[in-house]
């Protein structure tokens, strides 16, 4: 097993202009939604709270500020892994040492509207180099306001959803993927031959790109260099079995422990669900 300095803080799936949609569709797969969130750089959000995670989906609004251009072009599905843990200073000055670092660290915020009232979220970015990982940006966050993310209220999700506990990422070759998300993270050299990276909560899988259309229904190349997959921990298989037949949202099962929904019901990426 290796465990790495920085642990995963949450999940992007990026939207583009399909906010809407992806609240709606999000919500009939069982998840409990935060209220739609402005971020003061342009993006707009919701959040699905779990334990020590979260589940980002980002888009853009017409009345919100013009967005990244990064966002605008990325094809919709899970496009972005967001780091945590460990002393930020530090992880920054690695990255910086290492050459990774792009740009200097970002402040942002954005309004919460909770059950006391209305807060601004606060937190800190800074961002790994757009060249270093195909297909997926890497970035730390650090959190000036916790408790303005991780509120119980917004932790009961229908489909029994407890946490985030892993990312499956598809390569032509597994192991080099490992060795560059492993720098990202803080993995020691010693662990760099591994198809697993353990950070936090989440575990990062590895998995050879032409497995990833028998396991996930990707083809072509939208199976090469990506993250395809996300993984939960459910306290009720029975649950989600239950909210998924309700919502008329197709699944198959894996075995007698999880099921899987495919990256087409699921704004491309696809979710499994782990009792």
């Amino acid at each position: 097993m290796i465990v790495t300095a920085s642990t995963v803080d949450h999940a992007v799936i990026n939207v583009r202009n399909g906010l809407d949609q992806a609240r709606h569709l999000y919500r009939r797969l069982g998840f409990d939604l935060t209220h739609r969130g402005h971020h003061s750089v342009g993006t707009s959000n919701y959040l699905a709270i779990f334990g020590r995670t979260y589940l980002e989906l980002l888009g853009f609004v017409g009345d919100n500020a013009c967005p990244p251009s990064d966002l605008v072009d990325a094809p919709v599905g899970l496009r972005a892994l967001a780091l945590g843990g460990g002393e930020p200073d530090k992880v920054a000055a690695r990255w910086s040492t290492l050459g990774l670092l792009d740009g200097p660290p970002a402040d942002l915020d954005r309004p919460v509207a909770h059950a006391a009232g209305i807060a601004s979220a606060r937190f800190r970015i800074f961002r790994l180099r757009a060249d270093w990982i195909a297909n997926a940006r890497l970035f730390y966050c650090h959190h000036y306001t916790p408790e303005l993310v991780w509120r119980d209220e917004w932790r009961h999700h229908a489909n029994g959803v407890t946490e985030l506990i892993g990312v499956d990422i598809s390569s032509e070759n597994p192991r080099n993927a490992a060795s560059l998300y492993g720098q990202a993270f803080g993995m020691s050299q010693s662990g760099i031959d591994t198809t697993h990276i353990d950070a936090g909560p989440t575990r990062l899988s590895f998995i050879p790109a032409r497995l990833v259309r028998r396991r996930y229904g990707y083809g072509g190349a939208n199976a090469l260099e990506q993250m395809v997959a996300l993984r939960f921990a459910t306290r009720s298989l029975f649950a989600t079995r239950e909210v998924l037949t309700c919502s008329h949202i197709p699944f198959c099962t894996l075995n007698e422990r999880s099921v899987m929904v495919e990256a087409r019901h699921a704004m491309g990426v696809a979710l499994v669900f782990v009792a």
